[in-house]
């Protein structure tokens, strides 16, 4: 054989290995760069009872038979360190007593709008959040008036917020 065939035949195989490897290579960091996780910082959450009267148990603690309705708003900042926007969706706060699931409340979005003279507050179903890459994203959520709950709260002794990311998994944060 001819060594210009050869050698041209040697220069296409190279650049379609080489085409090849470039492919693959850059594939493998466009998904290395997708990987990241979700930090949560600030989480400020404040729940309230409402009671016709305050009623007081002998130690001071608040009698939940008596309680009319109960009220929750958790504030969360999430950073995003993947390059890619990820997704919070379903939003559920689970109220368990140790391992065991007593009650799921969802929460809804709330936002605040000054309008010309009053002030007021929009509140919403919660839609799918887009966490956008490396940056701080506030989220907001608040139940009023969840009188359904009232009979698990004595007995709940951890609070948790799960959600669905943009895979389908559930997530938990205590």
């Amino acid at each position: 054989m001819d060594s210009g065939i050869l050698m041209a035949i040697i220069g296409v195989g190279g650049t379609f290995a080489g085409t090849l490897g470039g492919t693959a290579l850059g594939w493998f960091l466009n998904q290395l760069s997708g990987k990241g996780k979700l930090y949560f910082y600030n989480i400020d959450f404040n729940e309230t009872y409402d009671l016709q009267k305050i009623y007081k148990t002998d130690n001071n603690e608040v009698d939940f038979k008596q309680v009319d309705s109960y009220s929750y708003r958790l504030n969360i900042n999430v950073y995003s360190s993947s390059n890619n926007v990820k997704i919070m969706n379903d939003f559920k706060l689970e109220f368990y007593n140790n391992s065991k699931l007593l009650y799921e409340s969802i929460p809804l979005d709330y936002t605040n709008e000054t309008d010309a003279v009053i002030f007021t507050s929009r509140m919403h179903s919660v839609n799918p959040i887009n966490i956008l890459p490396k940056s701080i994203n506030p989220i907001y959520l608040e139940r009023y008036n969840d009188n359904s709950i009232i009979e698990f709260i004595r007995m709940t002794s951890k609070i948790l917020l799960s959600y669905q990311n943009e895979k389908g998994n559930v997530n938990r944060l205590r």
